[in-house]
């Protein structure tokens, strides 16, 4: 059995429907744990395992992966990916989809979500725009392309400015202007940013 609550948004049905099939696919017969109501935002280990055989469930290469394909010639932006959700799973949510073509994208590629929160280990100390890395594909890795989890969006940024204004934006940036709070800057790489609000997931 698995009890899936829809009624904040039927974005998130096509998703939930190869996550909960995941879990009774992973995890032990049912009834010899016990029932516990669980938090969408906690993302431990089961939980990150579930969501990578619910992405390959969900969105297996052999199908999605022509339409990633089909896209490599367009910059990857949200319009983009919603254009690909609408011809794969008009239902999916736009973060599932989301990460899927990051997967799946033959150019260097990351996802992230920026929130207001605080410091990793006290959420009410310094509180911030800060990064929830996402998806990141190989070529990615080979290029040293990254997100590190918690650093600030600084506010130069088009992702504070989409945060600010709640207009999607798509723009080229150094991802050198991006430092955590002890002075690590991320590799000084030039890179199509492409930003949305949170209502559109």
């Amino acid at each position: 059995m698995a009890v899936l609550n829809l009624l904040l948004t039927r974005d998130r049905a096509y998703w939930n429907r190869f996550h909960e099939l995941s879990h009774r696919i992973a995890e032990p017969p049912q009834r010899l744990l016990p029932f516990r109501r669980q938090s969408v935002d906690d993302q431990g280990a089961v939980e990150a395992l579930i969501d990578t055989i619910a992405g390959a469930l969900g969105f297996p290469k052999r199908f999605f992966g022509p339409l990633v394909i089909a896209a490599r010639n367009h910059p990857l932006t949200f319009q983009e990916i919603r254009n690909i959700r609408e011809s794969y799973a008009p239902t999916a949510s736009l973060l599932a989809v989301t990460n899927a073509v990051v997967g799946m994208w033959l150019r260097p590629a990351i996802a992230f979500v920026a929130r207001i929160r605080g410091r990793r280990h006290d959420d009410q100390k310094d509180r911030a725009l800060r990064v929830e890395p996402q998806a990141r594909n190989s070529y990615a890795r080979q290029a040293d392309l990254y997100v590190i989890k918690n650093m600030r969006v600084p506010q130069s940024s088009i992702v504070y400015d989409v945060f600010e204004s709640y207009n999607e934006q798509s723009d080229v940036e150094r991802c050198g202007i991006w430092e955590t709070s002890d002075g690590t800057r991320l590799p000084d790489h030039h890179a199509l940013i492409s930003a949305t609000i949170a209502s559109a997931f």
